[in-house]
């Protein structure tokens, strides 16, 4: 698993106008491929928890990981979303892969414990992930980093977490994977796990769903120290970037003006979530 296509972030208690849970998500890819995931399917399984996602049509799972998960039965409602690991190595095939396990983990994961165990289950390290998980029910939130050999689980009633494709853990991040670029501004992982930290502090206590859509809709460039939308940026705009700077050819998209970035933003809240919906809009943010 190569390239990494996604911006995200999560936030509950004092990061949050409300105290309340605050999610979003974005999705890069080839331009040329962007007319499949556009549906927003509500799905009522004959048991198990009512799905809302993101997917495309036929599809049994989200695909583009952007989801809401409503149990009356079990009194529960999750939210969740994933980042792909970049330039991960590791998998085995004689296992579950990980649109089974996340279909499973979305119908009967009825809590962040009960979401991660379904996970980990035959796991084969395949699409592994950085996944943001919330209980609207308890208010926490999780990041739940899913290589093959490791594994990394922070939970929160308070603050926030962001994806960008660049793993936290060091033990997935240098045995697991390759040439992340975590600490390289000039690529996409090192510029955008410099700038989330830099948008969710400035607006740290007041973030609502439209200040999760302006931060999704970031073309700051900490590199460049410029807003101008381009590869690196939250809102990636691979067809507005020359990479005069681009610093490794093994990294997403290498080529300039690349017709390739951000597709889509979804967001959603406590509120929304428990009546199941969410915002979204189809194009760059």
């Amino acid at each position: 698993m190569r390239q990494g296509h996604c911006s995200a972030f999560i936030a509950t208690g004092s990061a949050t106008k409300d105290g309340e849970i605050v999610i979003g998500h974005e999705t890069f890819d080839d331009f040329w491929a962007s007319g499949m995931m556009n549906i927003i399917l509500d799905m009522k399984p004959t048991e198990g928890a009512r799905i809302l996602m993101q997917t495309a049509p036929g599809y049994v799972m989200s695909m583009t990981d952007f989801f809401v998960c409503k149990s009356e039965e079990h009194h529960s409602c999750m939210v969740g979303l994933e980042t792909t690991i970049i330039m991960f190595s590791t998998y085995i095939v004689d296992a579950i892969p990980e649109w089974v396990r996340v279909r499973e983990a979305m119908q009967y994961g009825y809590s962040i414990d009960k979401w991660i165990e379904i996970m980990q289950k035959g796991n084969n390290g395949a699409n592994p992930g950085s996944w943001l998980l919330g209980d609207i029910t308890t208010n926490e939130i999780a990041r739940f980093e899913q290589g093959y050999l490791f594994q990394n689980i922070d939970c929160k009633k308070d603050g926030y977490f962001f994806g960008c494709n660049a793993v936290e853990d060091p033990r997935i991040r240098n045995i697991e994977c390759f040439d992340v670029g975590y600490n390289d501004i000039r690529r996409q992982t090192g510029g955008r796990r410099t700038r989330w930290p830099q948008l969710l502090k400035q607006h740290n206590g007041s973030i609502t769903a439209a200040i999760g859509q302006r931060m999704l809709a970031d073309t700051y460039d900490v590199y460049l120290e410029q807003d101008v939308g381009g590869a690196n940026t939250i809102c990636s705009m691979y067809d507005n970037d020359p990479r005069h700077h681009f610093s490794s050819q093994s990294g997403c998209w290498p080529d300039p003006y690349t017709p390739a970035g951000s597709l889509d933003g979804k967001i959603t809240t406590s509120e929304l979530a428990k009546d199941l919906k969410m915002l979204a809009i189809w194009g760059a943010c």
